[in-house]
């Protein structure tokens, strides 16, 4: 979290603290609001320690009507000195004392434990982001601010969540699939969670796995251009080719930029056999994002010389890949057979001549 957010977050907590105990007359809440009201950039961990000293003072000493008062306020007092199990259970009395404040007194919970969530995601980030070797440190960090989630609400299932997603960065698979198996039982319909299992089966190839956990992801959440790339990878190589169709053509659809995308999907329909215009389609897709892509283009140059017998088109394939690759015997050979196709017996045989030349 940024050093402004985090402060800003110190100044709402602080104020809704002093919302609570305004128009009393306590001088223990009094105190602890003079010091509290300070700009958050000049409180310090001795102003906290003097608020906390003075408020258990008014636990045992103070106006029993205000101990949810007092508690709140240690509550907000022990997060930033790091005493997170205190603050949960400063919070814990504070409900206790006035039950009619727990839903506020939980968000306020929820605030504290949503600080150290964020700060672990963010840490996360940074660790994908970096090397093996910098990634360390902020894999040491998030673990930190996991841990001290979990003490202040360990009921939260981003928790786990969040814990599988650091086993999974740092290569602890069983133990991000268990802790992702314990969330999907908790939270079935979590479509995120599906993809993470999904993808560990995916890397594991373990296919059917995959696609089990994947197709639920993608009917949960359907906006996700790479979690149906993945399905789609994982029917190809099932030879499930219609399936593996459909998952890429969503896929395409969110994200048409993708050439990889279109390319399976021509790749997908040409091992059907089915439907060999789709997959002209599709390649033709990929060779207008970039031109000079030969797997696309050699999908395309067997879909027009075998498939389609155009052999027009597949001259003009063929000849834009031997300019691409002059020293591949493949692509003179098919198209030499294209132009003998086409009763072209000169072209044939200048092409006839380069390939002599290259053997």
């Amino acid at each position: 979290m940024h050093r402004s957010t985090l402060k800003a977050a110190v100044l709402l907590a602080a104020v809704s603290l002093v919302m609570l105990s305004a128009g009393c007359q306590d001088p223990y809440l009094t105190g602890a609001n003079i010091v509290l009201n300070k700009a958050p950039e000049d409180l310090t961990q001795d102003d906290y320690q003097q608020v906390i000293r003075n408020l258990k003072t008014a636990v045992e000493q103070g106006y029993p009507q205000n101990f949810s008062k007092y508690y709140s306020m240690l509550a907000h007092c022990y997060y930033y000195t790091g005493q997170y199990q205190l603050t949960r259970s400063s919070l814990d009395s504070a409900i206790k004392y006035n039950p009619e404040k727990a839903d506020s007194l939980n968000k306020v919970l929820d605030s504290y434990w949503g600080l150290q969530f964020n700060i672990a995601l963010e840490q996360l980030k940074r660790a994908a982001s970096v090397s093996k070797d910098s990634a360390k440190a902020f894999v040491d960090k998030a673990q930190n601010n996991i841990n001290n989630a979990v003490i202040l609400n360990p009921q939260k299932i981003e928790n786990t969540i969040i814990q599988a997603n650091l086993y999974s960065l740092v290569g602890k698979s069983d133990e991000a699939r268990g802790l992702y198996e314990k969330a999907a039982k908790i939270s079935p319909n979590n479509a995120d969670v599906h993809y993470q299992l999904g993808r560990i089966a995916y890397e594991a190839k373990d296919w059917d796995a995959a696609i089990v956990n994947l197709e639920k992801a993608v009917n949960l959440k359907q906006d996700n251009a790479l979690w149906y790339y993945m399905l789609g990878e994982a029917y190809l190589y099932k030879k499930d080719f219609p399936k593996a169709q459909t998952a890429f053509q969503k896929s395409a659809n969110l994200n048409p930029q993708d050439k990889d995308a279109w390319y399976n999907l021509g790749l997908a329909y040409f091992n059907e056999g089915r439907d060999i215009p789709a997959a002209v389609n599709a390649f033709e897709k990929v060779v207008a994002l970039q031109s000079d892509d030969l797997s696309a283009l050699e999908g395309l140059g067997l879909c027009y010389l075998v498939n389609l017998k155009d052999f027009d088109n597949a001259i003009k394939v063929y000849k834009t890949m031997v300019e691409l690759r002059p020293d591949k015997v493949e692509y003179w050979t098919n198209l030499r057979y294209a132009y003998i196709q086409k009763g072209m017996k000169a072209e044939a045989a200048a092409v006839e001549k380069r390939i002599k030349q290259l053997k």
